[in-house]
């Protein structure tokens, strides 16, 4: 977390043009917030100057103009209000989230990646646009797997792991239309002083509710006619 946290800042200001990160006294500022031990400290340290640096060398040099940093987008929806805190916002309207691991991204990410599609979202309840691109920038603290070093013979520890994908205004709407129906069984749940259980998955969490007939989490699941506003 604190490695994460510092990165994200040493990249926001080399992106507003501040003056060169101190990336070492960013992670003891940090480490001591958090209460986080001396010898743990260099560690963070090492991979902390060795991503920003990585950030730097080989994904900075890729992008355009920056918009926003850090960009917090605020919207209702159906009676809900939501929020989103987005990495990077392009002069494009374009939208990318940073990422620091110890592993490459999940094959296809970027395309199924639920974080991407809710910030989609929030771009386009506020500004009425449907974004042009989202991404993911991997920085990952490991040696490149054999199949990168077989198209990236210079890749190296630690090494940039890309994704960029889009979403359509189906995909946008599709994900407010869930986040809807889960938000008004929560508000239902509160207002009937009822305890709401993690989803149905868990076996037997709901067999004794007293309002599970009502709950319209329950409506017609036995009877197979509840409507799935994922499909």
């Amino acid at each position: 977390m604190v490695v994460g946290l510092v990165v994200d800042e040493a990249t926001c200001q080399i992106l507003h043009g501040g003056d060169a990160p101190n990336v070492p006294a960013m992670v003891a500022t940090q480490a001591d917030a958090e209460g986080i031990i001396p010898a743990a400290v260099d560690e963070m340290t090492e991979k902390a100057v060795g991503l920003t640096k990585l950030w730097v060398d080989e994904v900075w040099p890729t992008k355009g103009r920056i918009y926003s940093t850090q960009h917090e987008l605020h919207w209702e929806h159906e009676g809900a209000v939501y929020h989103a805190h987005l990495d990077e916002v392009w002069s494009d309207g374009a939208v990318d989230d940073l990422k620091t691991s110890g592993r490459r991204l999940e094959e296809r990410r970027a395309d199924t990646d639920d974080q991407l599609t809710y910030y989609a979202w929030g771009m386009w309840a506020v500004y009425g646009i449907v974004v042009p691109r989202v991404g993911l920038d991997g920085l990952i603290w490991a040696n490149p797997p054999s199949d990168v070093k077989l198209w990236r013979p210079d890749a190296r520890k630690p090494w940039h792991d890309r994704q960029e994908s889009t979403r359509t205004l189906e995909q946008i709407r599709g994900l407010a239309d869930r986040a809807a129906f889960r938000d008004g069984v929560r508000q239902w749940a509160d207002a009937n002083r009822t305890h709401l259980p993690n989803g149905r998955s868990v076996a037997f969490a709901c067999k004794d509710c007293a309002v599970k007939a009502a709950c319209p989490a329950w409506v017609g699941f036995d009877t197979e006619e509840i409507i799935d506003v994922a499909a």
